[in-house]
């Protein structure tokens, strides 16, 4: 957005960055970030859950099967890292190609000019 604010009022007037389009650009980034992290948001509170949940039938039934779940409960945290790490590397790798986008416009109408 800064970057955005820092240009000369002529580079707004040209048909690929008048203000419409940028407005859109920027409300699309947004639900794009919300997105992302809504999503981690949700398999963490689903990872949480399925947790308490085993641990609280578990109780219930026996204390053995606690045993059980406490041995197997590194394995589930490893996953639930994994699949958190995974979710993060599409998110940076979509958002570092449209900085690198972003960036070769910018250079392009500044070495135009």
């Amino acid at each position: 957005m800064t970057a955005i604010l820092q240009n000369e009022v002529g580079w707004f007037d040209l048909d690929e960055n008048n203000s419409s389009l940028l407005a859109s650009q920027l409300a699309t980034d947004a639900t794009l970030v919300r997105a992302a992290v809504a999503d981690r948001m949700s398999t963490f509170m689903q990872n949480m859950a399925l947790t308490a949940t085993a641990f609280a039938i578990a109780f219930y039934l026996e204390w053995r099967v606690t045993v059980v779940i406490l041995a197997t409960f590194p394995l589930l945290i490893g996953a639930s890292v994994g699949e958190v790490f995974r979710s993060s590397q599409h998110t940076f790798a979509f958002l570092l190609s449209q900085a690198l986008q972003s960036k070769m416009k910018l250079f392009y109408f500044a070495s135009d000019g």
